[in-house]
C-alpha cells in the first residue's frame, strides 16, 4: 500500500483538488492522510467532506515538515508519498514510481512536474537534469532539479533512516531531503510529468527572505557532512557564492533592490571570480522593461 500524506495550512482553496487526485490513483490501495497544521480556514471541513476515504487530523502549527513527519508516523503503507496541498497529481503518478523502484535498491523515485498556473493552465515542464553528479550539481546550481515535496515516491524504511524532514527547515525542505537522500543512497528517475506544480500568490517559494533563512541553514548543514565528497568540500566558497546570485536575482525580481544589493556583494565576497559570470548572467536576466537591470545594482 501507498500512504499519502497531504500537510496544508489555509489551504481551503486548493485541498479538494489535491485529495481528488490521490483517490483517482490507478495504484490501490491508497491511503490518504491529511494533516491540518492548524489553519484557521475551511481545510478541516473539506477534508472530513471526504467521509472515510480520508484520515484527517490536527496539530498546532508547527510548520509543513512537522506536518508531513506526523503524518508519516500515522502512515500503514510499505512506500510513502507526499504532496502539498495546493498541488495535483495526475492518475498514473503513483504508478508510475512504484514501477521504478520495483527490484531498485533506490531510496527515492522522482518524476517531472508541469508548473501550472492557480487554475491549472500548463506553464512549463520541469524535468530533473541529473548530469553526472546530481548532488554537485545542486549544490552549484547547474542542475534542474524537482522538489520532492510532491514527486516522490519513497519507501518507508528509507524515509525513517534518513529522519524524516528537518523540521527548521520550510521552504528548503524537500531541497535538504533529496541532498540527504543523495549523501546516503540512489534516486530512480521517471522522465515524464506526473505532477501539477501549482504557482500562487501564495507559494512559500515567493517570500525571499525566508527562503534566504533556510538555504543557508540547508548549506551549512551539508557543508559540514562528513558524508559530502571531498571535491565536492573543495568548491564550498565557489558553492555559496552561487547561492547569493541566485538569492540576488530572486530578490530583484521581487522588487527588494537592496536586498538584490547585499546578496550580490555575498556573492563576491566568497568567490570573488565570479563577478563577470553574475553581471553578465544577470544583464540578460533582467534588462527588461519594468525590471530591475545590472544599473540597479551598482
Amino acid at each position: 500500500m501507498i500512504s499519502t500524506v497531504i500537510p496544508v495550512y489555509q489551504g481551503e482553496d486548493y485541498l479538494a483538488d489535491a485529495i481528488r487526485s490521490v483517490l483517482g490513483q490507478t495504484h490501490e490501495p491508497m491511503e490518504c492522510i491529511v494533516v491540518d497544521d492548524g489553519s484557521t480556514d475551511g481545510s478541516g471541513e473539506i477534508a472530513r467532506g471526504f467521509g472515510t476515504e480520508v484520515s484527517y487530523t490536527r496539530q498546532k502549527n508547527a510548520g509543513v515538515s512537522a506536518a508531513r513527519n506526523r503524518g508519516a508516523s500515522l502512515a500503514r503503507g510499505d512506500f510513502l508519498a507526499f504532496l502539498d496541498h495546493d498541488d495535483v497529481w495526475l492518475e498514473r503518478r503513483c504508478e508510475r514510481l512504484l514501477d521504478a523502484l520495483v527490484g531498485s535498491t533506490a531510496s527515492m523515485a522522482l518524476c517531472a512536474v508541469t508548473e501550472v498556473d492557480a487554475e491549472l493552465n500548463p506553464v512549463r515542464v520541469n524535468r530533473l537534469d541529473g548530469g553526472d553528479n546530481l548532488l554537485e550539481g545542486m549544490l552549484m546550481f547547474a542542475r534542474t532539479t524537482v522538489s520532492c515535496s510532491s514527486a516522490a515516491l519513497i519507501p518507508r524504511p528509507s524515509f525513517f533512516e534518513l529522519g524524516g524532514f528537518d523540521e527548521r527547515l520550510g521552504i528548503s525542505a524537500d531541497w535538504d531531503f533529496l541532498v540527504r537522500t543523495l549523501l546516503g543512497g540512489q534516486v530512480e528517475y521517471v522522465d515524464e510529468p506526473l505532477v501539477l506544480y501549482r504557482w500562487h500568490g501564495e507559494n512559500m517559494s515567493r517570500k525571499v527572505g525566508a527562503m534566504e533563512t533556510d538555504v543557508l541553514y540547508a548549506f551549512d548543514k551539508v557543508f559540514s557532512d562528513p558524508r559530502l565528497p571531498p571535491q565536492i568540500k573543495r568548491k564550498k566558497r565557489r558553492a555559496y557564492a552561487r547561492l547569493h546570485r541566485m538569492l540576488a536575482g530572486s530578490y530583484l525580481e521581487s522588487g527588494e533592490r537592496w536586498s538584490a544589493y547585499r546578496s550580490l556583494a555575498a556573492s563576491l565576497r566568497s568567490y570573488p571570480p565570479i563577478a563577470q559570470d553574475l553581471l553578465s548572467t544577470l544583464r540578460r536576466r533582467f534588462h527588461q522593461p519594468g525590471k530591475g537591470t545590472v544599473d540597479d545594482l551598482r
